[in-house]
């Protein structure tokens, strides 16, 4: 049986029966596939607390909406402790996670996030920290070439791709490495040490952590 887990704004009215959504279709038999709704508003958090695996996404499903959610985030870390313990299932279990978060929560930045990791999760934190700061890295990667292509479209021309392409690689792998910085500065990492691994300047490693993202 299809299970629907649901965690929109309003509650849910779709019919669960495929009979419901497409009626009669002539020449089969009548159509009875019924699916299992688990609307999450409605479910208790203690509930969600004792789904093992799941909880913490379902815990971050729920309350990605709230306004104090910042505030829930370490109690959902905890949650996925147990998870981190495992290796690489933990830490790609993490790193979608707070990828989750930060794609839907534009006033969450990855930084914060893993602030929060790093005092919520000391012991795992140390461990996951690089990791999910190369998932970072390459993201930005991605995102910029996405974004130099769409820039070079729009400009119309090879020459424009061609600018745009390296411009969003440029700006995407930039991103990354302050956003690296941080992170790695929150662990405890000293400047100098940052500059040396990121083939970054000093300066550019103080200006990394002294100010917000701005591109």
């Amino acid at each position: 049986m299809p299970v629907i887990i649901y965690n929109g704004s309003s509650p849910w009215d779709a019919p669960l029966d495929i009979r419901d959504l497409v009626g009669k279709v002539e020449g089969l038999p009548p159509l009875s596939f019924g699916c299992e709704l688990h609307d999450l508003s409605v479910v208790p958090d203690e509930d969600l607390r004792r789904a093992r695996a799941a909880s913490a996404a379902l815990m971050a499903m729920k309350h990605i909406r709230d306004t104090d959610l910042l505030a829930r985030l370490p109690e959902i870390l905890l949650l996925l402790a147990n998870l981190l313990s495992r290796g690489v299932t933990g830490r790609d279990a993490l790193f979608a996670l707070l990828t989750y978060i930060a794609s839907y929560r534009d006033d969450i930045t990855e930084q914060t996030l893993g602030d929060t990791v790093m005092s919520a999760l000391p012991d795992q934190g140390e461990n996951v920290m690089p990791t999910l700061v190369e998932k970072w890295l390459t993201r930005g990667r991605v995102e910029g070439r996405v974004e130099g292509r769409v820039e070079g479209r729009v400009e119309g021309r090879e020459e424009g791709i061609s600018l745009g392409v390296e411009k969003g690689i440029s700006l995407g792998v930039e991103k990354g490495k302050r956003q690296a910085a941080r992170a790695m500065y929150a662990k405890g990492m000293s400047v100098p040490q940052i500059a040396d691994i990121l083939d970054l300047p000093e300066p550019e490693v103080l200006a990394a952590l002294r100010g917000p993202e701005t591109t």
